[in-house]
């Protein structure tokens, strides 16, 4: 078994504590990686013994894995190592070599029509490739959090936003309902004088063209009309006065917007925009 110096194989180091090793390495034909040419086969038996064929011929050698550090001695012979399982994953085996950085590399050979690397180069390009591609999935894993936390982010602030602007809303609702008592008070309390003129202009009226329907009623109806529209505009001007007011007053209040929002939907005759609420 020809092994390897792989100084930097702690960047590559994944083994699981819990794998079991016996069912790992029994029952299937595993190829030893060399640069040599020659195939070199290692078929662990789970009896312990150990089949090596080296370009076909065979030696009967033995294994036992050692639980209590996690480590396959294997016997050659007159020769016996200690390895440890350092890296594995769905084509490849490395075994450390204890107490060194050497190790060796079983290839399963079930895969070995799709991974048969002819150099240590190449098998070295193998393990790049594993750290770039591991690399990119943590880089893609650590931006998807970030994306993630980014879009909870926006969402907490959109929601702290909504209810701000629900907050101010509200606040501008209250106080232009204030505002526009006083207005509904102007209107009411300026609409009986108009009533009250346009009774004694009908008295009137009628003491100068009595039973004459088509001078008074154009008369009545028209001066009803006339006082409606008046005190409509007379409010709507008191209500612009108020908000101006009220702005002055509080230059920095930040439902100033809705309150000209709420008041133009609302005019009929005295639109109004922020420079003229407050008085520029």
């Amino acid at each position: 078994m020809k092994t390897y110096l792989f100084d930097t194989l702690n960047r590559f180091r994944r083994f699981s504590e819990n794998l079991d090793v016996k069912a790992t390495l029994c029952n299937r034909p595993w190829q030893v990686f060399n640069d040599s040419g020659e195939k070199e086969l290692y078929i662990f038996q789970e009896d312990g013994t150990l089949l090596i064929t080296y370009s076909g011929r065979v030696t009967h050698s033995t294994w036992q894995y050692i639980a209590a550090n996690k480590s396959i001695v294997i016997s050659a012979g007159e020769q016996s190592y200690m390895v440890h399982p350092a890296f594995m994953d769905n084509v490849l085996f490395a075994l450390q070599v204890d107490g060194t950085n050497e190790c060796a590399f079983l290839i399963d050979e079930n895969n070995a029509q799709s991974f048969a690397p002819r150099s240590y180069t190449a098998l070295m390009g193998y393990f790049e490739e594993k750290e770039r591609r591991a690399l990119e999935e943590e880089r893609r894993k650590r931006q998807a959090a970030i994306d993630v936390e980014n879009r909870r982010r926006q969402a907490a602030i959109e929601e702290q936003h909504r209810q701000e602007q629900s907050q101010l809303e509200n606040r501008a609702r209250q106080v232009y309902e204030g505002i526009g008592l006083h207005y509904f008070y102007t209107f009411v309390i300026g609409f009986f004088p108009t009533i009250l003129a346009i009774i004694l202009l009908g008295v009137i009226l009628w003491s100068l063209f009595p039973f004459n329907p088509f001078i008074m009623f154009p008369v009545l109806f028209g001066g009803i009309f006339c006082g409606v529209i008046c005190q409509t505009i007379c409010g709507e001007w008191i209500l612009k006065k108020r908000l101006r007011k009220y702005t002055k007053k509080n230059p920095n209040a930040l439902e100033i917007s809705y309150l000209i929002e709420l008041y133009n939907n609302n005019a009929k005759y005295f639109k109004i925009e922020m420079k003229d609420l407050l008085g520029r």
